[in-house]
């Protein structure tokens, strides 16, 4: 999933279909459509309607790099937190590439973005969410997103939530490095299943590593996917033309809510990336 899709809305056929929590990239990078799709001003005005102007495209902001500018009050808290996250995820990452042999695990820059962003994979509004760009190996992060899970669903599982999406992403970069983009048999429905998996090995590492107090229950996961579920939504409304093809669409190729939650929950209880295969998955 070498790039990130171009956003289009696709609406359930049905009121119950839970949204899913897809949050990958493309097949391939030469095959991919016109990737992000961002640099038309949003939302056509009608017959005689005018264009909105276009919302600046900004630069990327990196995260904190250590925990001496978070102590200095030189960062946001909130980033602070994610830079944490993302230590930790890397720092998995790195053992278990050293741990199989062969390739050395290469880091990927995780950076934060607000309203709209351009990167080698196109240019993504806040409305296309949180995605992994192979074509620089980085890891773009929506901002808002971020901070709704932590002020409105801190006590409901956000903060699970919060690190189950950053370690989706970071599951992809790994597929990238691994050289499993593009060889599931499941298509983008595999990868997005497979990273789910990853984030739930991820998990287990952080609560063996005491990066969480405690274990989680059924019952915390269950919550976390929910939060990030409601974020998601807000998410995709804000898109103005009512197209978003963002990852957190509910869509077939992505996976249904339970899908996700299960090889989530799998990864969590087994801790082995071996495990992140079966229908839809592939390790």
């Amino acid at each position: 999933m070498p790039e990130h899709r171009t956003p289009s809305r696709h609406r359930s056929g049905t009121a119950l279909r839970l949204l899913t929590l897809a949050l990958g990239t493309c097949m391939a990078v030469a095959a991919c459509p016109s990737p992000i799709r961002g640099d038309d001003p949003p939302g056509a005005g009608g017959a005689g309607g005018r264009q909105p102007a276009p919302l600046p495209t900004e630069l990327p902001t990196a995260l904190p790099t250590g925990a001496g500018e978070c102590e200095k009050a030189a960062a946001r808290p909130e980033d602070c937190r994610i830079a944490r996250m993302v230590r930790s995820i890397e720092s998995y990452w790195t053992g278990y590439f050293r741990r199989r042999g062969g390739r050395a695990y290469r880091p990927a820059r995780a950076v934060l973005f607000e309203q709209r962003v351009r990167s080698p994979c196109g240019v993504a509004t806040g409305s296309v969410g949180p995605f992994y760009c192979p074509r620089n190996e980085r890891v773009y992060l929506y901002r808002t997103f971020f901070d709704t899970l932590e002020r409105d669903f801190a006590a409901a599982g956000g903060a699970l939530a919060q690190a189950y999406v950053i370690a989706h992403e970071y599951g992809h970069h790994a597929q990238n490095l691994l050289g499993e983009m593009g060889s599931s048999s499941e298509g983008s429905l595999g990868e997005e299943l497979q990273a789910d998996c990853y984030g739930g090995v991820w998990a287990k590492y952080a609560v063996n590593t005491r990066f969480f107090p405690r274990p989680f229950t059924e019952a915390d996961i269950r919550r976390s996917f929910e939060s990030a579920e409601q974020v998601g939504r807000k998410t995709i409304d804000m898109d103005p033309r009512g197209e978003s093809d963002s990852e957190w669409s509910s869509r077939p190729d992505r996976g249904s809510f339970d899908e996700r939650r299960q090889w989530f929950t799998t990864g969590y209880e087994s801790g082995d990336p071996a495990r992140c295969t079966g229908p839809g998955g592939r390790a």
